[in-house]
């Protein structure tokens, strides 16, 4: 896979979603492994990003809205101000990453695995955050409202952060 092919691949999704699916192609990158690229204000919405290993990428503001991202293993991520509504990443794993100010309205993040991850500021309102695990993770001023968080874990916050607005449903458990 050459940054042609991915530069191509991103161009035809972006075609799909300004003609409605009438022209170019949805992204399915799934299984690929990708280093050192940006996608910064980029429309990956919708895409397959499933079983995807991502290393060193700036997403900044991307629009991973109803994009599926699950089985994958994302580290070094930029993530700030990204929008993830429905955004689908259960059973992945992120790794030193940041997703400060990122929306993550009604995403499913089951299963996940957040390790030194910084979520300050995320709206993750009605999130699926079941038997999720943030290790040494940031949540300051991250909001859960109505999150789902029935076996979630949170373990040695960084740098002493808190969670704020922290609602769980009836029958949430929270570990940690």
């Amino acid at each position: 896979m050459t940054n042609t092919d991915l530069g191509r691949v991103v161009r035809e999704h972006e075609q799909w979603l300004d003609s409605r699916g009438t022209r170019g192609k949805r992204a399915d990158l799934s299984g690929w492994t990708l280093s050192d690229v940006s996608f910064d204000d980029r429309d990956l919405s919708h895409a397959n990003l499933s079983n995807t290993r991502f290393t060193n990428i700036s997403m900044r503001g991307v629009n991973l809205s109803f994009a599926h991202a699950s089985t994958s293993h994302w580290s070094g991520i930029d993530l700030h101000l990204a929008k993830m509504t429905g955004f689908v990443f259960r059973d992945s794993v992120l790794v030193g990453s940041t997703v400060t100010r990122g929306s993550l309205y009604h995403a499913t993040l089951a299963g996940m695995v957040a390790r030194e991850v910084d979520w300050t500021g995320a709206n993750m309102k009605m999130a699926d955050l079941t038997d999720s695990t943030f290790i040494n993770s940031s949540l300051e001023h991250a909001s859960l409202i109505e999150a789902k968080l029935t076996g979630a874990s949170f373990k040695a916050p960084a740098s002493g952060a808190s969670v704020h607005y922290l609602v769980p449903k009836n029958g949430s458990t929270i570990k940690g």
